[in-house]
């Protein structure tokens, strides 16, 4: 075999088999992802009911966010975390990019694409940790452990540990507010 015929094929194998051969999740039949073999950190833990009531199963918290882009363009995006009594959770947007707010079907539709599966835990009075699976573009799946806080009808969540009970760093911080839907179904089957 001629070297390019070997240059070439190597070259596919590492732009393509790389990713397809040995990446960690598989996709739903809606396009959702999940892991093939579940490595979540949260799951470890036993799950006891909210004693405190801080989070509300029968709502969504909502993220707007405000993207900037580099030629001066602005749009604003809508986000939701949304929890269940077992311990699960799913993180999300809307399923269609051309549309920015949310709609009953992204939120109920859990096996679809742009919903991400997870875990979380309340510790203490009003800690609480969010551990989600997302795959990036070209990336294998990765697991993502949010840290937050939750203030009455807020959850102030960032990617870095918490420092103490009170005090988040604010600079990377997602802040979601609960919002009640009605119309809230489905079944976590992760």
């Amino acid at each position: 075999m001629g070297w390019k015929k070997i240059t070439v094929l190597l070259l596919l194998f590492t732009t393509i088999g790389c990713n397809t051969l040995f990446k960690n999740y598989y996709y739903t039949e809606k396009l959702g992802l999940r892991p093939k073999t579940p490595k979540y950190k949260l799951t470890k833990t036993t799950f006891g009911p909210d004693k405190n009531n801080l989070i509300d199963e029968n709502s969504i918290y909502i993220n707007e966010r405000e993207i900037i882009y580099k030629n001066g363009g602005r749009e604003k995006k809508e986000y939701f975390l949304r929890f269940f009594t077992n311990g699960k959770c799913v993180w999300g947007y809307p399923y269609d990019f051309k549309r920015k707010t949310l709609n009953i079907e992204d939120i109920n539709n859990m096996s679809r694409g742009g919903a991400f599966v997870g875990y979380y835990k309340i510790e203490d009075t009003n800690k609480i940790f969010v551990e989600t699976f997302y795959v990036g573009v070209g990336e294998n799946g990765k697991y993502d452990m949010d840290y937050g806080i939750i203030k009455g009808d807020t959850i102030f969540l960032s990617d870095s540990p918490l420092i103490n009970k009170e005090k988040i760093n604010i600079n990377n911080t997602k802040i979601y507010i609960k919002k009640k839907i009605e119309g809230l179904t489905g079944t976590p089957d992760w």
